[in-house]
């Protein structure tokens, strides 16, 4: 398909480093996937505003290849209950959506 067989993400202010399948990041997210199109040599992706806990879930996500798994695991996953629950889906959403 397109360059290297993993990405590395770059995330936050401490600059934390995680991989992820580039088949199954492309599959799960359209705004990457023109990010790849655009460079096709592309090994690293920066995203500096980006909490570590957020990009876990989103890439948890992307692994499981399915909204109903990740959606059973919000209402038991301690991040995504009480007040900031829904601030914190809604940034899960910005990370696949940018």
């Amino acid at each position: 398909m397109y360059g290297p067989e993993k990405f590395t993400f770059v995330i936050g202010p401490k600059k934390s480093t995680l991989k992820i399948h580039q088949r199954l990041l492309l599959k799960g997210s359209a705004y990457y996937e023109d990010m790849v199109k655009k460079d096709p040599e592309l090994e690293e992706i920066r995203v500096p505003r980006l909490e570590r806990a957020t990009f876990h879930q989103f890439r948890k996500w992307v692994y499981a290849d399915s909204t109903e798994v990740v959606q059973n695991h919000f209402w038991t996953e301690k991040l995504y209950k009480g007040r900031d629950g829904v601030k914190n889906m809604i940034k899960l959403y910005l990370c696949a959506n940018k």
